[in-house]
């Protein structure tokens, strides 16, 4: 894991004005149709 909410192995600059931060979340299963858990879609996006 390269980060974990503060934790982080980087740090990146406050993004100033109206500017929207964008995070990608690159994530792979070698099984097909895997669905995130409940509590790893909490984890990424905040909601269910």
């Amino acid at each position: 894991m390269l980060f974990r909410g503060r934790n982080a192995m980087h740090r990146v600059t406050p993004t100033e004005g109206d500017t929207t931060r964008m995070l990608v979340v690159l994530a792979y299963n070698a099984q097909p149709d895997i669905a995130l858990s409940e509590s790893a879609r909490m984890t990424f996006y905040g909601r269910l």
